[in-house]
């Protein structure tokens, strides 16, 4: 007599189905992993991080909505949901950048020519100021 699942229970996973899901996974970590490499990079080239982390926000949903299929996978489902915060939190802040660029780009110089901390924290200020201006729109 052939041995029957009970009627609620799920099917295990596969390996082929294991094995795509944690290529998936790969491909979400190594996208959210290069988002945050390009994070580091002067502001020109900072701006490669968003549609690298488009990317990976799209490979994350996707990971994620094919690994809730499976049954047993909620440490993976757990480390996607992270990885999505994550590139989520990387594209939000180079995203703002992007809009206040200049003062961004001007802070960055100052920073660069910076000898003291006393000059670091004109720096700052200076930066605030001029983030506050350009919000309020009094430039």
């Amino acid at each position: 007599m052939p041995a029957t699942l009970p009627p609620n229970s799920k099917r295990p996973a596969s390996t082929e189905e294991l094995l795509a899901n944690a290529a998936r996974m790969r491909n979400t970590i190594m996208l959210v992993l290069a988002a945050s490499l390009l994070t580091m990079l002067p502001l020109p080239w900072k701006f490669l991080t968003i549609p690298v982390g488009i990317a990976a926000i799209i490979a994350g949903i996707v990971a994620l909505k094919k690994s809730l299929r499976i049954p047993g996978m909620g440490f993976v489902n757990f480390t996607i949901i992270l990885a999505l915060v994550g590139c989520l939190l990387f594209t939000a802040s180079v995203t703002l950048q992007g809009i206040f660029f200049q003062p961004t780009m001007d802070y960055q110089r100052c920073i660069e020519e910076s000898l003291t901390s006393r000059s670091l924290e004109q720096c700052s200020r200076d930066f605030n100021t001029s983030l506050v201006d350009q919000v309020l729109g009094r430039n």
